[in-house]
């Protein structure tokens, strides 16, 4: 597939696996060697790789449900950054054998990379504005994906900010999703509507 994208002005052009290769982190990882599963229901492959008791994808999900949406609703910007979801469709998105993962399971993780370095470690080595990006020591290849707001619909931030729902609920209508600013030095856990639309980082069940 031939994509062409835009990232705050700096240009991606070619076929898929061309664009994603610069953007989307490296063929190893700290922590050992990455493996791939293929989601059944359309066919789409993702990486995956173990960082420490967890395995996680190494890609947002990019898997068209109801209340699921493209950045400015163009399709090409799934194929990089994968789709941003509600919270209730966030919660039964991940394929068998995969979940949502909790705001505890996300601490876990950054408690084992260290919580001073995990924002730095987890980030994509390119794709961020400015002097942001990340080392991406261990293949996670955070994307700044940007959210989609409940508010007014429009999207914001890609670039910026990545941001990925937790399977933990706060109130009625908030749940608490984690997110890495262009400018952080550390991975956030934040209340957010549930009608505010992230990306999904699955983890292995």
């Amino acid at each position: 597939m031939y994509i062409r994208l835009n990232i705050e002005g700096k240009e991606y052009e070619g076929n898929l696996s061309q664009v994603l290769q610069p953007v989307m982190g490296k063929a190893f990882s700290k922590t050992g060697n990455f493996e791939t599963y293929v989601d059944k229901r359309d066919g789409q492959s993702y990486k995956y790789v173990k960082i420490g008791s967890q395995a996680w994808m190494t890609q947002n999900l990019n898997y068209e449900i109801d209340d699921s949406f493209c950045y400015n609703n163009n399709p090409e910007q799934a194929e990089l950054y994968g789709r941003l979801y509600t919270w209730a469709a966030a919660l039964g998105v991940c394929p068998l054998g995969w979940h949502l993962p909790s705001k505890a399971e996300w601490l876990k993780l950054v408690e084992f990379i260290g919580i001073h370095s995990a924002a730095t470690a987890l980030k994509s080595i390119s794709g961020w504005v400015g002097e942001s990006t990340g080392t991406d020591e261990y293949g996670f290849a955070a994307l700044p994906a940007g959210y989609r707001s409940e508010l007014n619909r429009d999207f914001h931030h890609q670039g910026k900010l990545a941001g990925w729902w937790t399977s933990s609920e706060l109130s009625a209508d908030k749940a608490c999703a984690v997110r890495v600013n262009s400018n952080a030095v550390q991975i956030q856990t934040e209340e957010y509507s549930k009608l505010s639309a992230f990306s999904v980082r699955c983890i292995k069940d």
